[in-house]
């Protein structure tokens, strides 16, 4: 019985948080995330009146070299425009310690990329990452999950 209600109080929690409206997740090679290789994202927008979040999870392991990772981040919007913007992300503090869930040999970092943004047009947009480290290929990066979430006003 003890073990019953512990499975529905999780379940409980675990309800209370939204869906995302899109959710996907790509794997880093274990050889390394070189320069040329893009992490792609397509998101197909069809409401522009609701507000969402954008989130990036970014998985590496603890045998990661650095105190931070340095991404190029690329919007390309329905009208073909494209915006690039550097994004810096700490991983570790000062001291060592990591930012993140960890659990064994992996850590876990939530990225608050936008929140309560609205989409300007309908369409297909596209979030393309790439390391822009001082290593190449960059090692220890393994997963990229990038996670829209529509938002109650």
């Amino acid at each position: 019985m003890k073990y019953f209600s512990c499975i529905i109080i999780l379940l409980l929690i675990s309800a209370c948080e939204p869906a995302p409206f899109y959710s996907e997740s790509q794997i880093v090679d274990a050889n390394g995330w070189a320069y040329d290789i893009k992490k792609d994202f397509e998101v197909e927008v069809s409401d522009t009146s609701m507000y969402y979040d954008l989130h990036l999870n970014v998985k590496h392991s603890t045998t990661y070299s650095y105190q931070n990772m340095y991404m190029k981040v690329t919007t390309s919007f329905p009208n073909k425009e494209d915006k690039t913007e550097q994004l810096n992300i700490d991983v570790a503090e000062k001291k060592g310690n990591w930012i993140g869930k960890c659990s064994n040999e992996t850590c876990q970092i939530k990225v608050y990329l936008l929140e309560k943004f609205k989409f300007a047009e309908p369409g297909k947009y596209i979030f393309s990452f790439e390391q822009d480290g001082r290593d190449n290929p960059l090692m220890g990066i393994e997963e990229l999950q990038l996670d829209i979430i529509k938002v109650e006003e």
